[in-house]
């Protein structure tokens, strides 16, 4: 399913049959989609991009420099007294490591939140029918069968571009933006969810990344 909460349901062209596989397999699953698993995929997208990475890393950098250049700066314009250099220098830097580790695990944190509030909030704003619902996934070498609520379609197994695994999903990619959902709540045992997830891989000659 797409990134986008607002873009109907696609339908693929057919790439030839694929067979149905017999209940409880693991090459078949069925659940319903929820809108946490939408915030978790989501979640999880934002947070595997460089970009967002490097982008926390280097705010945190600059404005935790500020202490350190400050106190630099004062200690070379000032008639500072002797003992107080290197208390003011301990405070700089102990200010400095503090503050970049609280501030990258506040950006991550306060990222998890946004994330989830606004894809709950924009659920609620329309008709999501078509979006949360019920599932059911049929895999095979030949292709991939996705039913959703309103919508049936059919993607040949090169779609598959690489496969996320998580705690609690498996993220399958067939865009850089877009990826069917498969949450661990769909399997029992729970071992049959890596056992999905293997097949694809082999079907689809991906490896299989797990977090």
């Amino acid at each position: 399913m797409s990134v986008n909460p607002y873009e109907p349901s696609r339908v693929a062209e057919p790439h030839g049959d694929i067979p149905v596989a017999q209940t409880g397999s693991p090459t078949e699953v069925e659940f319903d989609l929820t809108v946490e698993d939408f915030v978790a995929f989501n979640h999880d997208h934002m947070e595997r991009l460089f970009a967002m990475r490097a982008t926390r890393v280097v705010l945190a950098l600059v404005v935790g420099l500020a202490v350190p250049v400050g106190v630099t700066r004062y200690l070379m314009s000032e008639d500072v007294a002797a003992e107080a250099a290197p208390f003011l220098i301990l405070w700089a830097v102990i200010h400095f490591l503090a503050f970049v580790a609280i501030a990258i695990w506040w950006s991550r944190r306060s990222s998890s939140w946004g994330t989830g509030w606004i894809y709950r909030w924009l659920a609620t704003r329309g008709d999501s029918s078509a979006i949360f619902g019920r599932y059911r996934f049929v895999i095979s070498p030949q292709g991939i069968l996705e039913r959703s609520p309103k919508a049936e379609a059919r993607y040949d197994i090169s779609v598959v571009q690489k496969i996320i695994v998580t705690a609690n999903h498996a993220f399958i990619y067939i865009s850089p933006l877009q990826a069917f959902i498969i949450p661990r709540r769909a399997f029992f045992p729970t071992e049959t969810f890596d056992a999905f997830v293997d097949t694809l891989g082999q079907f689809a000659n991906r490896p299989v990344i797990r977090a």
